[in-house]
Protein backbone atom coordinates (compact mmCIF):
# COMPACT_ATOMS: atom_id res chain seq x y z
CA UNK A 1 0.00 0.00 0.00
CA UNK A 2 0.79 3.81 -0.37
CA UNK A 3 2.16 5.23 2.55
CA UNK A 4 -1.45 7.45 4.11
CA UNK A 5 -3.88 4.79 2.76
CA UNK A 6 -6.75 2.23 4.53
CA UNK A 7 -6.34 -1.90 5.13
CA UNK A 8 -7.75 -1.80 1.29
CA UNK A 9 -5.53 0.56 0.31
CA UNK A 10 -8.14 2.76 -1.70
CA UNK A 11 -9.07 4.77 0.73
CA UNK A 12 -7.28 8.02 2.13
CA UNK A 13 -6.44 8.80 5.56
CA UNK A 14 -7.09 11.99 7.67
CA UNK A 15 -4.29 13.77 9.12
CA UNK A 16 -3.00 12.59 12.22
CA UNK A 17 -4.37 9.12 11.12
CA UNK A 18 -2.52 5.68 11.98
CA UNK A 19 -1.68 4.24 9.06
CA UNK A 20 -2.87 0.30 9.44
CA UNK A 21 -0.35 -0.28 6.61
CA UNK A 22 3.10 0.77 8.03
CA UNK A 23 4.35 -0.13 11.87
CA UNK A 24 7.26 2.33 13.10
CA UNK A 25 9.21 -0.86 14.38
CA UNK A 26 12.06 1.35 15.61
CA UNK A 27 11.51 5.21 17.20
CA UNK A 28 13.73 7.47 19.02
CA UNK A 29 11.30 9.92 19.27
CA UNK A 30 8.99 7.16 21.53
CA UNK A 31 10.09 4.32 22.38
CA UNK A 32 6.63 2.89 23.15
CA UNK A 33 4.55 3.87 20.09
CA UNK A 34 5.60 1.84 16.82
CA UNK A 35 2.33 3.97 15.19
CA UNK A 36 3.06 5.71 11.51
CA UNK A 37 0.88 8.73 12.01
CA UNK A 38 -0.55 10.99 8.43
CA UNK A 39 1.61 13.99 8.98
CA UNK A 40 -0.73 17.35 9.17
CA UNK A 41 -0.39 18.92 5.40
CA UNK A 42 -1.47 22.14 6.48
CA UNK A 43 1.87 22.94 8.07
CA UNK A 44 5.16 23.02 7.55
CA UNK A 45 7.14 20.47 6.53
CA UNK A 46 3.98 19.74 3.94
CA UNK A 47 2.83 23.43 3.61
CA UNK A 48 4.56 25.71 2.31
CA UNK A 49 7.11 22.91 1.98
CA UNK A 50 9.77 22.24 1.57
CA UNK A 51 8.49 18.45 1.94
CA UNK A 52 6.78 17.59 -1.49
CA UNK A 53 3.28 17.84 -0.94
CA UNK A 54 0.53 14.88 -0.42
CA UNK A 55 -1.79 14.17 -3.18
CA UNK A 56 -4.59 11.27 -3.49
CA UNK A 57 -2.14 8.83 -4.51
CA UNK A 58 0.15 8.78 -1.53
CA UNK A 59 0.87 10.77 2.02
CA UNK A 60 3.42 11.53 4.56
CA UNK A 61 3.93 9.61 7.60
CA UNK A 62 5.97 9.92 10.27
CA UNK A 63 6.04 9.13 14.16
CA UNK A 64 3.88 12.54 15.07
CA UNK A 65 1.08 14.36 13.24
CA UNK A 66 2.29 18.05 13.77
CA UNK A 67 6.06 18.04 12.53
CA UNK A 68 6.69 21.49 12.40
CA UNK A 69 10.53 22.62 11.60
CA UNK A 70 12.26 23.80 15.15
CA UNK A 71 8.98 22.33 16.74
CA UNK A 72 8.56 19.42 19.00
CA UNK A 73 9.58 16.94 16.67
CA UNK A 74 11.45 15.18 16.54
CA UNK A 75 14.87 12.97 17.80
CA UNK A 76 17.73 12.15 16.38
CA UNK A 77 18.49 8.38 15.10
CA UNK A 78 17.03 5.58 12.88
CA UNK A 79 12.85 5.33 12.10
CA UNK A 80 12.29 2.08 11.06
CA UNK A 81 9.27 1.76 8.89
CA UNK A 82 8.11 -1.55 8.38
CA UNK A 83 5.38 -2.57 5.36
CA UNK A 84 4.31 -7.00 5.62
CA UNK A 85 3.99 -8.09 2.24
CA UNK A 86 2.27 -11.58 1.52
CA UNK A 87 4.19 -13.67 -1.17
CA UNK A 88 2.57 -16.66 -2.58
CA UNK A 89 5.45 -19.03 -4.19
CA UNK A 90 9.25 -18.51 -4.50
CA UNK A 91 12.12 -17.12 -7.06
CA UNK A 92 12.55 -13.83 -8.58
CA UNK A 93 10.18 -10.47 -6.87
CA UNK A 94 10.56 -6.88 -8.24
CA UNK A 95 8.77 -4.23 -6.44
CA UNK A 96 8.71 -1.13 -7.66
CA UNK A 97 7.47 2.62 -7.43
CA UNK A 98 9.07 5.75 -5.83
CA UNK A 99 9.85 7.13 -2.41
CA UNK A 100 11.10 10.36 -0.41
CA UNK A 101 12.47 10.85 2.91
CA UNK A 102 13.31 13.35 5.65
CA UNK A 103 16.41 12.53 5.96
CA UNK A 104 18.69 9.89 4.22
CA UNK A 105 17.21 6.77 4.16
CA UNK A 106 17.48 3.04 2.69
CA UNK A 107 14.82 0.05 1.66
CA UNK A 108 15.67 -3.19 3.43
CA UNK A 109 13.88 -6.42 2.74
CA UNK A 110 13.40 -8.97 6.05
CA UNK A 111 15.95 -7.33 7.92
CA UNK A 112 19.26 -7.15 5.07
CA UNK A 113 19.86 -4.50 2.65
CA UNK A 114 17.43 -4.54 -0.49
CA UNK A 115 19.20 -5.27 -4.06
CA UNK A 116 18.11 -3.39 -6.74
CA UNK A 117 18.05 0.49 -8.09
CA UNK A 118 16.93 3.35 -5.79
CA UNK A 119 16.74 1.83 -2.87
CA UNK A 120 18.81 4.91 -0.76
CA UNK A 121 17.88 8.08 -0.66
CA UNK A 122 20.12 11.58 0.27
CA UNK A 123 19.93 13.54 3.27
CA UNK A 124 17.78 16.53 1.27
CA UNK A 125 15.29 13.65 -0.44
CA UNK A 126 12.21 14.92 0.69
CA UNK A 127 11.77 17.84 -2.19
CA UNK A 128 12.06 15.62 -4.73
CA UNK A 129 11.12 11.65 -5.92
CA UNK A 130 13.49 8.80 -6.32
CA UNK A 131 12.66 5.90 -8.46
CA UNK A 132 12.97 2.39 -6.91
CA UNK A 133 13.18 -0.89 -8.58
CA UNK A 134 13.70 -3.50 -5.94
CA UNK A 135 15.33 -7.16 -6.91
CA UNK A 136 14.92 -10.21 -4.44
CA UNK A 137 14.71 -14.03 -4.62
CA UNK A 138 12.61 -15.35 -2.45
CA UNK A 139 12.86 -18.94 -1.49
CA UNK A 140 9.90 -19.13 1.39
CA UNK A 141 6.22 -18.53 0.53
CA UNK A 142 4.73 -16.41 3.09
CA UNK A 143 5.14 -13.25 4.81
CA UNK A 144 8.11 -10.91 4.19
CA UNK A 145 9.35 -7.55 5.62
CA UNK A 146 10.15 -4.23 3.28
CA UNK A 147 11.28 -1.61 5.57
CA UNK A 148 12.41 1.86 4.96
CA UNK A 149 14.86 3.21 7.49
CA UNK A 150 14.79 6.74 8.00
CA UNK A 151 17.76 8.12 9.62
CA UNK A 152 16.63 11.68 10.88
CA UNK A 153 19.23 14.42 10.84
CA UNK A 154 21.67 14.22 13.81
CA UNK A 155 22.97 17.82 13.55
CA UNK A 156 19.77 18.20 15.97
CA UNK A 157 17.26 16.94 18.47
CA UNK A 158 14.57 19.07 16.99
CA UNK A 159 14.22 17.99 13.27
CA UNK A 160 11.06 16.65 11.12
CA UNK A 161 11.09 13.21 9.90
CA UNK A 162 9.22 11.09 7.79
CA UNK A 163 8.56 8.81 4.37
CA UNK A 164 6.43 8.81 1.86
CA UNK A 165 6.07 5.74 -0.81
CA UNK A 166 4.37 5.10 -4.00
CA UNK A 167 3.74 1.51 -5.66
CA UNK A 168 3.95 0.99 -9.44
CA UNK A 169 1.14 -0.29 -9.96
CA UNK A 170 -1.21 1.36 -7.75
CA UNK A 171 -2.62 -1.01 -5.90
CA UNK A 172 -5.80 -0.22 -6.39
CA UNK A 173 -5.15 -1.05 -10.06
CA UNK A 174 -4.54 -4.31 -8.84
CA UNK A 175 -7.09 -7.11 -8.61
CA UNK A 176 -6.45 -8.65 -4.98
CA UNK A 177 -7.95 -11.80 -3.52
CA UNK A 178 -7.72 -14.29 -0.98
CA UNK A 179 -7.84 -13.63 3.15
CA UNK A 180 -5.07 -12.44 4.87
CA UNK A 181 -2.95 -10.92 1.83
CA UNK A 182 -1.12 -7.42 2.92
CA UNK A 183 0.70 -5.41 0.73
CA UNK A 184 -0.05 -7.94 -2.23
CA UNK A 185 0.18 -4.86 -4.60
CA UNK A 186 3.75 -4.39 -4.20
CA UNK A 187 5.02 -7.27 -6.10
CA UNK A 188 5.10 -8.95 -9.36
CA UNK A 189 6.70 -12.42 -10.81
CA UNK A 190 9.56 -11.71 -13.13
CA UNK A 191 8.38 -13.49 -16.68
CA UNK A 192 11.68 -16.29 -17.28
CA UNK A 193 13.76 -15.14 -19.92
Amino acid sequence: CNTGFDKTCKIELADGTTDPNYVLTTNPNDSSSASAIVVNRTTDPIFPGPWLADTTVSEWIGPLANEIFGGPCCAFGEYIYTLDVSVSGTGPVDIFGRWSSDNEARIFWDGTPATGSGTSTASSAFSSWTHFDVNETVLTPGLHKLSFHVTNDTASQINATGVRVEFAPEPSVLALTGGGLVGLGLWRRRRPG
